[in-house]
């Protein structure tokens, strides 16, 4: 699936670099190679204007419109003191192995540094210490000079959340058979995994066990449809076809809850945003249930859900494929977007 997936995006990239590469060409020469004719400037103008056009008809390419008057600003460009939280902000560029913690001025105050690219998400623990996400492969903790103290392999991937006694509560996801009308299909099965302050295992929880009923039977369907239609490919080859299509649940945020919320939460439950759903959902950890979801019909492909002390949930609706994301709050008392 990876495999397949990397190929995809180095065809995507590669057509990217060949229009730029043509654009930036055309604009560097004032006559193109090879043509002496009269009016070759305005056919070198006509080529730029349609690689630029063949540029934003690519997907997952974003753009920018920029005047030649427009100077590049860089920095803390707008600080509204009275609106903004003071604090320090901690932030990571995905794939690099490092973080930067930053003032409100964007004055670097520390970072920290990897021997290994791939960091995805990283969160700060008490005492300096810096917890890192590195992509379907491992979770670490470094100390404050970036030290390693201790490193778990795993399928970690997306978020990971800490409770007031050390424990971690971080997003995995493996294959898992699970049974179909009269056979077992792969998905991507998402766990939460409950770790010791050290980074010991101590359990997993199935998000299948908990929401598969609400995984739409049309994409169970659809990866049975496909087994049958391919019953001579390797199992292996299979499953990375399948892609997306087995990935039922994608959750991509995990927040440990510090204050109840009556008919809704209590505290030491666990918020989570299932992307692939449309649903976040607060998972008891004593019941081994969820308790509470919303956003099946309100939401659209979300990220990152935030219980705020006054009770409501702040999130990010993503909205793919539809015109314009938008940052939520909701009252998850009353189900409502306030």
């Amino acid at each position: 699936m990876r495999s397949h997936r990397f190929a995809v995006v180095a065809i995507v990239l590669v057509l990217a670099a060949l229009v730029v590469g043509g654009v930036r060409w055309s604009q560097r020469q004032e006559t193109p190679a090879r043509v002496e004719e009269p009016g070759a400037g305005e056919a070198a103008d006509s080529l730029s204007r349609q690689a630029i056009d063949q540029l934003r008809s690519l997907p997952y390419v974003s753009w920018q419109a920029v005047e030649e008057t427009d100077s590049p600003e860089d920095g803390v460009t707008v600080f509204d003191r009275a609106r903004a939280f003071s604090g320090l902000n901690l932030y990571n560029v995905d794939g690099d192995a490092e973080a930067h913690l930053i003032d409100m001025t964007g004055r670097q105050v520390h970072s920290w540094q990897g021997s290994s690219d791939g960091w995805h998400h990283v969160e700060i623990g008490t005492q300096g210490v810096l917890r890192v996400v590195v992509q379907d492969e491992q979770l670490l903790e470094l100390d404050w000079n970036s030290n390693v103290q201790w490193s778990r392999a795993g399928r970690f991937h997306h978020d990971l959340t800490a409770g007031p006694d050390g424990r971690l509560y971080a997003l995995m996801r493996e294959r898992r058979d699970i049974p179909y009308a009269d056979r077992h299909v792969p998905i991507l099965d998402d766990y939460v995994a409950v770790l010791s302050a050290q980074g010991e295992t101590e359990r997993t929880i199935s998000l299948w066990d908990l929401l598969g009923e609400r995984v739409p039977e049309e994409q169970l369907e659809a990866i049975d449809r496909y087994l049958r239609s391919h019953e001579t490919v390797g199992e292996i080859e299979t499953y990375d076809s399948l892609g997306v299509l087995c990935d039922v649940f994608h959750a991509n945020s995990i927040a440990w809850i510090d204050h109840e919320v009556p008919g809704v939460c209590h505290r030491g439950d666990l918020l989570l945003s299932v992307r692939q759903l449309n649903l976040i959902a607060v998972l008891d950890l004593d019941q081994m249930s969820v308790t509470w979801s919303w956003g099946a019909d309100q939401l659209w492909r979300q990220h990152h859900a935030t219980l705020l002390p006054s009770g409501r949930i702040l999130l990010f609706d993503n909205r793919k494929l539809r015109q314009g994301s938008r940052a939520v709050e909701i009252d998850p008392r009353l189900g409502d977007v306030v």
